[in-house]
């Protein structure tokens, strides 16, 4: 039989025991709620996570479109273009061969001749940089309405596609209007000024330059060329003329 203090001490670990059910309960309870609260959060945010995911995959392959539409567009042009020289170069054997009518100017007539045709191959230039100047204004107008990072993007990208199509349509004016007359004159002018003026400030030959022009900053550079070397033809009494083999 217990005694009084006995029951006191019983009813007291009774009521302490009960209070460490109920608090192991009451955090039971608790972390059953915060892990359903977590599990609610990550499920509804997943579709915003995927759909955010998708949104990137679509923006990777669009850029991945545009970059290979621009590769085949290159891929085509130069296939062309290497066509045209090929046939221009023919063309020019041809001529060359019989050395044409341009060694019956003199010098003075062979270079007002070189001249114009300078004033020619610069024609497309001024257009081209005509229409790059108006492409930089439109970017520039577009920036100042200040577009979020995708839009400047496709502004940037649409101004190098427009710049390059406006080379090739340079570039393509001179392989089918003007390449078989330039080399001719070319080599005729040559023929008649010092030896080394078909070399480049580092000592190569510069034939590929009025040959191939790599793109339109390099045909710029041929037309120099042709001004430079016209510009050192002499008066016609000054030295004999001297032929190319």
């Amino acid at each position: 039989m217990l005694r009084p203090g006995q029951t006191s001490d019983l009813i007291e670990d009774l009521r302490k025991e009960k209070g460490r059910i109920l608090l192991r309960q009451h955090f039971a309870l608790c972390l059953k709620v915060f892990l359903a609260g977590f599990v609610l959060a990550v499920l509804s945010a997943i579709p915003v996570v995927y759909a955010a995911f998708r949104a990137e995959i679509r923006v990777l392959q669009d850029q991945i479109t545009n970059a290979n539409e621009r590769r085949s567009k290159w891929e085509e042009e130069t296939k062309r273009q290497t066509q045209v020289a090929e046939h221009y170069r023919d063309r020019f054997l041809t001529i060359t061969k019989t050395n044409g009518n341009l060694s019956g100017f003199s010098h003075e007539d062979l270079q007002e001749y070189a001249l114009r045709m300078v004033k020619a191959l610069r024609t497309p230039i001024r257009e081209h940089e005509t229409a790059i100047s108006k492409l930089d204004a439109d970017v520039t107008t577009a920036m100042l309405a200040k577009p979020n990072a995708d839009d400047l993007k496709k502004i940037l990208e649409e101004r190098a596609t427009l710049e390059w199509e406006a080379g090739q349509r340079c570039m393509a004016v001179y392989n089918i209007r003007l390449k078989a007359d330039v080399l001719a004159l070319r080599r005729e002018i040559l023929s008649r000024i010092p030896v080394g003026n078909d070399i480049d400030r580092n000592g190569l030959p510069t034939d590929y330059w009025y040959d191939s022009p790599w793109n339109f900053y390099g045909f710029k550079r041929m037309v120099a060329d042709l001004d430079r070397i016209t510009k050192e033809l002499p008066a016609s009494n000054a030295i004999v003329k001297k032929r190319v083999n």
